[in-house]
């Protein structure tokens, strides 16, 4: 397991580079899944050609409780300019469909008997659409899927299902444990109650926390037949009702990778803040992060010191580097060039020094870069002509603050990147 503490006061800075950036496309199509008409929104990377021979990468991001397609554009769009034009990252596409849907504003991104089929839309509908109607590689190597709050919690599960669909997963905020967060969370429930006592009543309004309640009895429980459609998990005394409760453990990653078959070929990364507003959520995140420790399966967790709740630029950050580095490069066709291999920095994390490994399918001029998360050179490992085949180099960081930093290896038209971390 990889487990940064980051202290997020100082926020990564984003390179001045005055350059136009990728665009904005509003789309809709009507999804087999859910047989309504439902927005899209596309960003499509500077350079974008429709009728070109490149094509791209795809991450598909799932918006929180409320939002809408439309959720963290600005961020979404200063971050991958700011990388692709930089080359910490490759060009990507970046797909946010719509999520909510009534009576409780949202869907979870599951498939249930009151919201409609939103698990099949998200991982066959809308790849479907996207894979013909744009320049988007159709291999599941590389697509990955990510998400905030809800989105995070539901690109998390969704990845854990269809391992065979995605490269790599990126959550943020999301509820990965019901066995930790629910009983720190009850008692804001109840507080939320009319009633200062038993026998409780629960009603949609009474506060955020009955409210994202009812939101997962939707998805989870649904009982069309039922008061408001749903099977509360509570009973009028403020227990949890064992029944309901099996249900929705059967939806929560820190239960789902038990049941899993193992290892996992699926890249994973998750944070949350240790602010995060929701009571349980940061606690949620840390059990499941133990429960991939104990279960062997790799991933990266980042506990955000200071953080709340809300996305910001950094985590965005951070998010796409971790999936660029999953999906590497881009492709011409549906095949990636194939003039260079950048291998992981091996001791990684590291106090002083690390080997970087690289091979050339053929001789050429080539540089090896290495860049703080602003975007600044840190130093110039090679720069020069080199025979073709297997290359080592150390990287020596005595000098350097702790922290992450990306290496970029370029030969040609050919460009891949890593991330490394330095450690005090």
């Amino acid at each position: 397991m990889k487990f940064f503490v980051c202290f997020l006061g100082l926020l990564f800075i984003i390179p001045d580079i005055a350059l136009a950036g990728g665009t904005w496309v509003d789309t809709t199509f009507v999804p087999p899944s859910l047989g309504v008409e439902k927005d899209v929104v596309l960003y499509l990377p500077e350079g974008y050609n429709p009728g070109g021979t490149i094509d791209y990468p795809v991450i598909y991001w799932l918006h929180g409780w409320g939002g809408t397609q439309s959720s963290y554009i600005p961020y979404t769009k200063t971050s991958l300019d700011s990388l692709i034009s930089s080359g910490q990252i490759q060009p990507v596409i970046v797909v946010k469909p719509n999520g909510w849907c009534e009576p409780y504003d949202g869907s979870m991104w599951v498939n249930s008997e009151l919201y409609g089929d939103y698990e099949d839309y998200v991982v066959f509908d809308l790849v479907d659409f996207v894979e013909s109607s744009f320049c988007a590689i159709s291999d599941p190597e590389y697509r990955s899927i990510a998400g905030h709050s809800m989105g995070g919690a539901g690109s998390m599960q969704i990845a854990l299902v269809h391992t065979d669909r995605y490269k790599a997963v990126a959550s943020h905020a999301g509820f990965q444990d019901i066995c930790v967060a629910m009983p720190l969370f009850l008692p804001a429930v109840l507080e939320e109650c009319p009633e200062s006592e038993p026998p409780y009543t629960y009603d949609w309004g009474n506060g955020s926390y009955t409210d994202g309640l009812f939101l997962y009895g939707g998805a989870f429980s649904p009982n069309l037949s039922a008061p408001d459609s749903v099977d509360f998990i509570l009973d009028e005394n403020g227990l949890v009702i064992d029944s309901v409760y099996a249900l929705w453990e059967l939806f929560y990653p820190a239960h789902m990778v038990k049941q899993m078959s193992l290892p996992i070929d699926l890249d994973i990364f998750f944070d949350c803040g240790t602010n995060d507003g929701w009571i349980g959520c940061y606690e949620s995140n840390c059990s499941y992060a133990d429960t991939l420790t104990d279960l062997g399966i790799d991933h990266e967790f980042q506990s955000l010191t200071g953080v709340g709740h809300s996305m910001n630029l950094s985590r965005f950050i951070e998010e796409f580097l971790f999936l660029g580095e999953a999906m590497t490069g881009i492709a011409e066709g549906s095949v990636f060039k194939a003039g260079l291999l950048l291998e992981p920095a091996f001791p990684n994390p590291f106090a002083t020094s690390t080997s970087l490994r690289f091979e050339l399918s053929e001789p050429g001029h080539a540089t090896l870069k290495v860049f703080d998360l602003s975007g600044r050179l840190v130093a110039t490992l090679v720069d020069g002509e080199l025979q073709g085949g297997h290359h080592s180099v150390e990287f020596y960081a005595e000098d350097l603050h702790a922290g992450v930093y990306i290496y970029r290896l370029q030969t040609g038209c050919a460009v891949q990147t890593r991330r490394c971390v330095v450690i005090r």
